[in-house]
């Protein structure tokens, strides 16, 4: 599997305390959204900045937790269309997860991990039912928006 390479102080001297900044702020923003899955918003957002290893990038940071949102989306209905049908929702996800561990094997791409990651946890609590993987959907949404604003404030 692809392994980011470590920051380099040159680029970002201050990566471990943006880290620890973004993941204190995640977790202070919980009781101010009160979501109903406050691990993601804790999570995500700390994830989201952790990949990024250089200078600040407003493209990664603004792009990162979009593009997250959009897959969310996508995958929700891929799930809620192809679950009645299991043959056909199994073999929709391997290739989900194959198209993603292939991009990061081939091109170290990190929204290869973007799409292992929804894919499975959509996939997996999609089998829950349609309210669960709509829950899912929309903590993912949150942490996606405490993301999008913690980044530029982190970096600032």
């Amino acid at each position: 599997m692809y392994v980011t390479p470590r920051p380099n102080t040159v680029d970002d001297p201050l990566y471990a305390i943006r880290l620890g900044v973004t993941g204190m702020l995640a977790y202070a923003a919980i009781p101010l959204i009160n979501p109903a899955l406050p691990p993601i918003i804790a999570a995500l957002p700390v994830g989201l900045i952790a990949a990024q290893r250089k200078a600040f990038n407003p493209g990664k940071a603004i792009a990162g937790p979009i593009v997250m949102i959009v897959l969310v989306y996508i995958m929700t209905w891929f799930v809620e269309v192809l679950r009645p049908m299991p043959l056909v929702y199994v073999s929709a996800m391997w290739l989900t997860y194959f198209a993603g561990f292939r991009m990061i094997l081939q091109t170290g791409a990190q929204a290869g991990m973007l799409i292992i990651i929804v894919a499975v946890l959509m996939s997996v609590m999609g089998m829950h039912g349609t309210a669960t993987v709509e829950t899912m959907r929309d903590g993912f949404v949150q942490a996606s928006l405490v993301g999008l604003v913690l980044g530029p404030i982190v970096y600032a």
